[in-house]
């Protein structure tokens, strides 16, 4: 497991980007180099998370770089969420999460102009908790992703640009000075 850091919420501006890969291996290829390019150490990483349905998905974290990589999960390499993407567009880029305050209010600002949120992805600690905005299929984060957050939750906004646009409020529990 990754060290112990201290995470900052990014309110404003890019909190970070998500890589989509058709395979585990690709994934791993990607980590490699970015250790590499960007001098990160193996322990920057979080553990590899599964999410399932409706995802299917293995995320790999760094949040001291901003970055996510995607793939599969096991078994799933048909049925995930990035299949539609990279069979469109090819791998590398999927998604740019951009950090809120108040991702509800952020949600009904982007639906007053015509984006509405697809799917929201809740922090299961506050289950049909504080949010109005209820998008998609109910879905979670689970007690690996929250675990350094106090409150953790994304809304992914209709596709935007040639990309995706995710809303983000990502509160962690020790806050950076």
């Amino acid at each position: 497991m990754a060290t112990k850091r201290t995470l900052r919420q990014n309110v404003g501006r890019i909190d970070h980007v998500a890589f989509f890969y058709s395979t585990e291996e690709a994934l791993n290829d990607t980590r490699e180099k970015l250790n590499t390019i960007l001098d990160l150490a193996a322990d920057d990483w979080e553990e590899p998370v599964d999410l399932g349905a409706p995802l299917n998905i293995r995320t790999l974290l760094c949040w001291q770089a901003g970055l996510e990589l995607i793939c599969p999960a096991p078994g799933h390499d048909d049925d995930w969420y990035g299949a539609p993407l990279v069979a469109a567009r090819g791998e590398g880029l999927g998604m740019v999460v951009f950090g809120v305050a108040d991702i509800d209010e952020a949600a009904r600002r982007a639906a007053a102009i015509g984006l509405p949120v697809m799917q929201m992805l809740d922090d299961s600690r506050h289950p049909g908790g504080h949010d109005t905005v209820r998008a998609g299929l109910p879905f979670t984060m689970g007690p690996e992703l929250e675990a350094p957050f106090r409150l953790i939750r994304e809304g992914l906004v209709t596709p935007f640009g040639g990309t995706g646009l995710l809303l983000g409020q990502l509160e962690p529990l020790d806050l950076e000075d």
